[in-house]
């Protein structure tokens, strides 16, 4: 179990984030942070708006007034991790910014971390 469990989220992130929940209907909305398998590297970053109370287990983090809710099973992936915002002539979108993955794909939408095996596809410029 992490004690000090940590997820930040850089300003142009959390204004588009911001945006999106005035948006949405739902109440209580919140930033879902999550790991699934998947991807080049074997693990893939999930964000999505969500509503209502975290599960009793999750961790919730209030950043740049973002209030973002990792499950357990992902936290021991994310802690520590910043999620950012880029627009440049390449890549636009969001993108992680993790401590704790060892290689990642090309276009920073999976990882993987040392000590565990992953069926990937080895692509998109995986290192």
């Amino acid at each position: 179990m992490i004690t000090d469990f940590k997820v930040s989220i850089t300003d142009k992130a959390a204004s588009l984030v911001k945006e999106t929940i005035e948006n949405f209907e739902g109440s209580d909305c919140h930033l879902y942070f999550y790991v699934a398998g998947g991807g080049c590297s074997g693990l893939q970053y999930g964000l999505a708006v969500a509503e209502g109370e975290p599960e009793i287990d999750d961790y919730v983090v209030i950043s740049n007034d973002i209030k973002i809710v990792v499950d357990r099973k992902s936290s021991k992936y994310l802690d520590g991790a910043i999620i950012d915002y880029t627009d440049d002539k390449l890549n636009k979108g969001f993108k992680i910014d993790n401590p704790n993955a060892s290689k990642s794909c090309g276009c920073s939408k999976s990882f993987s971390v040392d000590g565990e095996e992953y069926d990937t596809c080895g692509g998109c410029g995986y290192k």
